[in-house]
């Protein structure tokens, strides 16, 4: 529809209506005569015309078919973000720039990132970099070259097995470490082991130490200065006769172990029996111990809650004394320990004395010993093959009727005096005379009975 108006200068307006496509034509005149008509606005049926601006003009936001036009922006610019079709352009941003994600074909770029950076992962020829990670970074598993780089573990480390040179590293062992075995010239280590530890036999100078023992250890017999040292025994222990300064013990026994006799102060413990053990009739307190038997020994039908339980001692602990039977282990002393005078069998041990000590009586056969007395000291009646000894007594004593040599003594009378018919030399006394008839000895034919 075409709308145009006039004034006609009489003060009416002059409007004519073309309907596009229909050739009408209206003439409307109103007003006074003679006055120049405004712009049209409106419709033959009074309403505003929505093809016309309000300055009467073709309005450039609408369309033939009174639309809002997709083409225009709200300035009556051609819209950038517009194809020809009417359709966004695939080639522009919201910005209405050049999309730098697609190619001039409208695909997406696959040589960019979703940043619209280069995509560090791509080669010129869009194919995945083989020298990158997933990261973006260049691979160190990688050689410039794209193969595997032999100086490289696994784990991104440097090969500790390899040298520069791509060769094994002779000072290094299987596990990476240096090898203790050599010296930084690849040679075997003197001073090493074969565990690769410092050879204990040897000195900074490679030279044995004189110190040390053929176990490696210090040598117990000797003194920092290399001589003996005067408080061990030969075992390499302390002396235990000897105090730090040299002299006797006087808190221990000939055997080296605490007197048990003796209280720190050199004074009778009054807890010892005369055995130097723990008296089990005294509590620590001096009182008779109300767990114990008259015997010394744990009650084994006691409990802690004084009900009769001869498994249990008075701690409710296996009563070591006790077998499972409940009776006492003939194999036990009162202090738990395996009984000295027992054997295995249960038998007393006939090498022991009631002393526990070795019975100086037998042999190691278990016979009596024939070259001891029964006191015990080497009998004086026998020589050393165990024999009766011809030079004593029964007394013990030397034969007084017997020379040095074993044979009877000419000097000597039945009675073991000296024999008065005889001289020093053993020849009969020419002075002394006697008759057969009787024992007179008859001297200067005086005669002496």
């Amino acid at each position: 529809m075409d709308v145009h108006g006039h004034g006609v200068g009489n003060g009416s307006l002059y409007v004519r209506v073309s309907y596009l496509g229909l050739g009408a034509k209206v003439r409307h005149q109103s007003g006074p005569r003679g006055r120049a008509p405004g712009p049209r606005t409106t419709t033959p049926h009074g309403t505003l015309d929505p093809y016309l601006t309000p300055h009467g003009t073709l309005d450039p936001y609408l369309t033939p078919h009174g639309t809002l036009d997709p083409y225009l922006t709200p300035h009556g610019t051609l819209d950038p973000y517009l194809t020809p079709h009417g359709t966004l352009d695939p080639y522009l941003t919201p910005h209405g720039t050049l999309d730098p994600y697609l190619t001039p074909h409208g695909t997406l770029d696959p040589y960019l990132t979703p940043h619209g950076t280069l995509d560090p992962y791509l080669t010129p020829h869009g194919t995945l970099d083989p020298y990158l990670t997933p990261h973006g970074t260049l691979d160190p598993y990688l050689t410039p070259h794209g193969t595997l780089d032999p100086y490289l573990t696994p784990h991104r480390t440097l090969d500790p097995y390899l040298t520069p040179h791509g060769t094994l590293d002779p000072y290094l062992t299987p596990h990476g470490t240096l090898d203790p075995y050599l010296t930084p010239h690849g040679t075997l280590d003197p001073y090493l082991t074969p565990h690769g530890t410092l050879d204990p036999y040897l000195t900074p100078h490679g030279t044995l130490d004189p110190y040390l023992t053929p176990h490696g250890t210090l040598d117990p017999y000797l003194t920092p200065h290399g001589t003996l040292d005067p408080y061990l025994t030969p075992h390499g222990t302390l002396d235990p006769y000897l105090t730090p300064h040299g002299t006797l013990d006087p808190y221990l026994t000939p055997h080296g172990t605490l007197d048990p006799y003796l209280t720190p102060h050199g004074t009778l413990d009054p807890y010892l029996t005369p055995h130097g053990t723990l008296d089990p009739y005294l509590t620590p307190h001096g009182t008779l111990d109300p767990y114990l038997t008259p015997h010394g020994t744990l009650d084994p039908y006691l409990t802690p809650h004084g009900t009769l339980d001869p498994y249990l001692t008075p701690h409710g602990t296996l009563d070591p004394y006790l077998t499972p039977h409940g009776t006492l282990d003939p194999y036990l002393t009162p202090h738990g320990t395996l009984d000295p005078y027992l054997t295995p069998h249960g038998t007393l041990d006939p090498y022991l004395t009631p002393h526990r000590t070795l019975d100086p009586y037998l042999t190691p056969h278990g016979t009596l010993d024939p070259y001891l007395t029964p006191h015990g000291t080497l009998d004086p009646y026998l020589t050393p093959h165990g024999t009766l000894d011809p030079y004593l007594t029964p007394h013990g004593t030397l034969d007084p009727y017997l020379t040095p040599h074993g044979t009877l003594d000419p000097y000597l009378t039945p009675h073991g005096t000296l024999d008065p018919y005889l001289t020093p030399h053993g020849t009969l006394d020419p002075y002394l005379t006697h008759t057969a008839a009787s024992n007179d000895v008859i001297i200067n034919s005086t005669t002496w009975s």
